[in-house]
């Protein structure tokens, strides 16, 4: 599954990040963002969004984590569009 926002001017909403961080089974996926860094989410553990859905905290390892801005994701996409990418 891809989902890539779909206006430059609008942020991407929070309720299909919420999708992939409680489907059942788990599938990992990539966070992209709007200055090329991307993240990987290999747990539901290691990534939350606020309770506002505004923020994104995502887990490098069990002690260091980034806090993006959901405004700034272009796009997520499942582990196996990542394993597949060229």
């Amino acid at each position: 599954m891809r989902i890539i926002r779909d206006e430059l001017n609008s942020g991407m909403p929070p309720s299909p990040i919420r999708q992939l961080l409680h489907a059942s089974p788990f599938r990992p996926f990539r966070v992209r963002l709007a200055d090329g860094r991307s993240y990987e989410v290999k747990h539901p553990d290691y990534a939350f969004l606020s309770p506002s859905g505004r923020l994104l905290h995502v887990y490098i390892n069990a002690d260091d984590f980034e806090m993006l801005d959901v405004f700034l994701i272009l796009g997520l996409e499942t582990q196996d569009e990542v394993s597949s990418a060229p």
